[in-house]
């Protein structure tokens, strides 16, 4: 995700998404046998190929967005995520206690589900997508030849009758191959605009997933019990997981501000260090606790389908796609503090 703004328009979404579906495929094959064969590395590996996809897929489904109606396609985009994590543990569950099956069989049926990512993709996204890169193609191998173009529009414009619809389209051809042809200096300025979107997406990231792997996993009932730990780890993120679908999908109802966008992250980090307090102190130590679980996840979901579709309506036309592409990384830079930051919370909690 660091490096999207900076490859991703040589690259076209059929190649993205193709390898997208090759790496989860791996994924899935690779973490299969490393169960059966009891081959950690492997495993391990399988983690990074799967990781791989995810930003590769992700960054590129959201700026993907950019193609259609924005909000009414974040949202769709956002619940199809949120349902993913119930789908994820649903899935495991399944199989592994429901049909009583190794989580070797578990990942190898899941092959399932490359096939019809890239279905849905080629049979009702790429016509559209193909079409509009068609139409936004002009033939500008460099900035003096897009100013030739540009010189082009505005001069027939003013000098005779012009059809208005003609000359907005040529104009977003023109903004598009700018888009193209913008320098590293250029890419990385625009990047570091979009700070006022992307730091309330780094900490609500930070502040959930710090919960999930520092705190979450350290209560319990009781708290002696591993068991009980692990029990509540998974129950407390699947209604987690609920919480984030439910706000992920609100996105056509509840239309999110800056202030809000600014605001539950702050509300998320309160909620942080009230976890971590509460697992030292116990004040309210029992199941009421998930109710907190899916208020995180209410948060979580709704600064990222908020804070995606207020930048997708705030930034000019052209630089839509690159924008949603480049805004993407503040979560995984959030996630990845988190992890860092759970293993620290996690030992003061057992030390305490």
């Amino acid at each position: 995700k660091l490096s999207a703004p900076y490859w991703f328009h040589l690259v076209s979404y059929d190649v993205r998404f193709l390898i997208a579906c090759l790496l989860i495929s791996i994924a899935f094959i690779i973490v299969g046998i490393g169960e059966i064969e009891n081959l950690l590395w492997l495993q391990l590996l399988g983690v990074v190929c799967s990781s791989l996809q995810s930003g590769i897929g992700e960054t590129s489904f959201l700026s993907l967005t950019s193609y259609f109606e924005s909000r009414k396609a974040l949202t769709a985009w956002s619940s199809g995520t949120g349902i993913a994590g119930i789908f994820g543990y649903g899935w495991v569950v399944f199989f592994t206690i429901g049909l009583k099956q190794e989580f070797s069989t578990t990942a190898f049926v899941a092959l399932i589900i490359p096939i019809v990512y890239y279905t849905n993709y080629y049979l009702l996204l790429a016509p559209t997508v193909n079409k509009k890169a068609i139409q936004y193609s002009l033939i500008t191998p460099g900035r003096e030849s897009m100013d030739s173009n540009a010189d082009v529009i505005v001069r027939t414009f003013s000098e005779q009758s012009y059809d208005i619809d003609k000359h907005h389209e040529e104009i977003e051809q023109y903004e598009a191959s700018t888009v193209a042809n913008m320098s590293f200096s250029e890419r990385l300025k625009n990047t570091l605009d979009l700070w006022p979107f992307m730091i309330p997406l780094l900490v609500v990231y930070l502040a959930e997933y710090a919960m999930q792997s520092g705190v979450w996993s350290a209560i319990g009932f009781p708290v002696t019990s591993e068991n009980a730990r692990n029990t509540f780890y998974v129950y407390a993120n699947w209604v987690y997981q609920v919480g984030v679908f439910v706000s992920r999908s609100s996105g056509l109802i509840w239309e999110a501000d800056m202030l809000s966008i600014w605001i539950m992250p702050i509300l998320q980090m309160i909620l942080l260090i009230y976890f971590i307090l509460d697992a030292c102190y116990m004040w309210w130590y029992d199941w009421g606790l998930l109710v907190l679980c899916f208020i995180a996840g209410l948060f979580g979901g709704a600064v990222y389908v908020g804070g995606f579709s207020l930048l997708a309506e705030s930034v000019p036309p052209h630089l839509k796609e690159f924008s949603l592409a480049a805004s993407g990384v503040s979560i995984d830079v959030g996630v990845a503090a988190a992890n860092i930051a759970g293993i620290f919370i996690q030992h003061a909690i057992y030390k305490y």
